[in-house]
């Protein structure tokens, strides 16, 4: 994976960070466990919005690369979703409409319906934008009605998405994400998620790829909810000492993180800098040794 590639798969590589979700004031002890390995799964896994996102910035990047992208400002990018670039492409911010259509399925089976907007403010500014667009830009009210025509709602399996996700870089190996999604609004199964989180290249070797052979640091934090058992779980989740990833190991070797559901905790420690897949949980001051997985979906 090149380093053109930054956005793209940032976009996504985040979404095992910092995707949060309540009960009551406190969990019953029977259903303790339960609970917290639910929203463990929740924070460490790959949103469906973030791989909306990333079919998204995919259909963008072959729009961009192709000859015809020069002469046409709107294009089918292979069998992506339609791509339209609103704004002039020499111009900030940028403006590009993606079109998944009635219906679209990627690899994990997800379907995708509707309209995403992408906003570049610079080459450093990145914010995607689910549903109807109502923002702050003057270049806005120039393309209004273009931005504004038809349905310009998105979906996912059938369920409303409302909300954003932006990235900055803030300088050189520093990255910031701030996202809030909105999913199935109004409805009794409506959801939400908050995440503000910063990567830090902390050791680079500097080859052309990245993910693999670098290594970062990462802080946040993170609200949010998700349904357990027929009940609407609330949570939030803190990186109370930075997260650490090596070259060649997929895990945390480091750091300290926090999840909290009303007065319950549930505190993970992941080591002092070896490449394990092993973390110390403490659940209420209960003590345990786990083993981290992320091949959940």
């Amino acid at each position: 994976m090149t380093r053109s590639n930054l956005f793209t798969t940032a976009v996504v590589i985040f979404s095992l960070l910092f995707f949060s979700s309540c009960l009551d004031n406190q969990i019953s002890d029977a259903s303790e466990e339960t609970v917290f390995l639910k929203v463990q799964d929740e924070i460490n896994s790959t949103s469906q919005a973030d791989l909306a996102i990333q079919n998204a910035e995919e259909s963008i990047a072959a729009f961009l690369s192709s000859s015809s992208s020069n002469v046409k400002r709107v294009q089918k990018a292979f069998s992506g979703p339609e791509i339209t670039l609103i704004s002039k492409d020499k111009e900030f911010p940028r403006f590009y409409k993606i079109n998944f259509g009635d219906k679209y399925e990627d690899i994990h089976g997800n379907i995708f319906r509707g309209v995403i907007f992408k906003i570049q403010s610079s080459y450093k500014e990145n914010e995607f934008v689910f549903g109807n667009l109502i923002i702050d830009y003057p270049i806005y009210e120039k393309y209004k009605e273009l931005f504004q025509k038809g349905d310009n709602k998105f979906y996912i399996n059938d369920k409303l998405v409302e909300g954003y996700k932006r990235v900055d870089a803030l300088e050189e190996g520093v990255l910031k994400f701030v996202s809030e999604i909105i999913i199935d609004k109004s409805s009794k199964q409506e959801t939400f998620r908050y995440s503000e989180s910063q990567r830090v290249l902390t050791d680079d070797n500097k080859t052309k790829d990245i993910y693999t052979d670098d290594s970062f640091a990462f802080t946040g934090y993170s609200k949010g909810n998700i349904f357990v058992n027929g009940r609407i779980v609330d949570y939030t989740y803190e990186i109370q000492e930075a997260l650490k990833t090596v070259a060649d190991w997929r895990y945390f070797v480091s750091g300290v993180t926090e999840v909290r559901i009303g007065k319950s905790t549930q505190t993970r420690y992941y080591g002092d800098g070896e490449k394990d897949d092993v973390a110390v949980q403490v659940t209420n001051g209960v003590k345990k040794e786990i083993v981290i997985s992320w091949d959940k979906k």
